[in-house]
């Protein structure tokens, strides 16, 4: 690779052979971009600079991932891992665990996936990093709810929204409430449902957000269903639809004709 050899500090090489195969990825040519982490690795290797093995071992269980390899990219990510405890780097520390956790959630080892996003959760407060720590709450409650941890989930909900509410982030908070708003629904909590169900509406109406307006009709439209308030629930069916009529928004007008 004609450009990096002409570089004298060989640690610097390393991390153009990374940058380049990084650009590659991006450009969607993974078999060239694992050629050029190999050789980055190789190097890294050899002059045993430990932040480029980190940096580029974590690359390489991307594109495994990305491949659905999952074991080949968990086994990328622990390695990294170590590296990261070896350089006590905090930061990498925590995306290694959040990626661990994310690999057992596809790999549908649920508990796994639970242990390595909490440790997540501990580095991002030290770091406090509170975008990352906010989307981990967000998975721990998804998670959760995907198992039935209906109360668990319902906590980790409830921190990622304290977090949205507390950056001002109208978005983050409309999301946060309709998660609730769905966990209350599955315990029966109906009225609190509905409250969280129009708390999220209210914030999508003064944004404008017609696609999420027409899901929380769709959302309200079910409850009313499931509490047989039938003429309620066709009422936000038929407002939900009209929007998607009018935006078209074909994906959500499906879901109201399958409802």
């Amino acid at each position: 690779i004609p450009l990096s050899e002409n570089f004298a500090d060989k640690t610097y090489r390393v991390e153009v052979l990374n940058q380049w195969a990084n650009y590659l990825q991006r450009i969607s040519l993974a078999d060239s971009a694992l050629l050029i982490y190999n050789q980055s690795f190789n190097l890294a290797k050899e002059l045993d600079y430990i932040e480029g093995l980190a940096k580029v071992t974590n690359n390489i269980a991307l594109i495994a991932l990305a491949r659905g390899n999952y074991s080949a990219g968990l086994e990328k990510f622990y390695e990294s891992l170590t590296y990261e405890e070896e350089l006590g780097n905090e930061v990498g520390k925590a995306e290694a665990y959040n990626n661990i956790g994310v690999v057992f959630y596809y790999q549908q080892d649920y508990d796994k996936s639970l242990e390595y996003l909490k440790l997540s959760i501990g580095a991002y407060k030290a770091l406090g990093n509170v975008a990352s720590l906010k989307q981990s709450y967000v998975n721990i409650g998804a998670i959760n709810e995907m198992i039935g941890r209906l109360d668990s989930a319902l906590i980790y909900y409830e921190k990622a929204l304290k977090i949205a509410q507390e950056v001002k982030d109208l978005d983050e908070i409309a999301i946060g409430f309709n998660n609730m708003a769905g966990i209350y629904e599955s315990l029966g909590r109906y009225e609190e449902s509905e409250l969280y169900y129009q708390k999220s509406l209210a914030i999508n109406e003064g944004k404008s957000d017609y696609k999420s307006i027409a899901l929380n009709y769709l959302n309200l439209a079910s409850l009313y269903q499931v509490q047989k308030r039938s003429k309620l629930a066709f009422s936000y069916f038929e407002r939900a639809l009209e929007i998607t009529k009018l935006q078209d928004y074909k994906k959500v007008r499906l879901e109201i004709y399958e409802s």
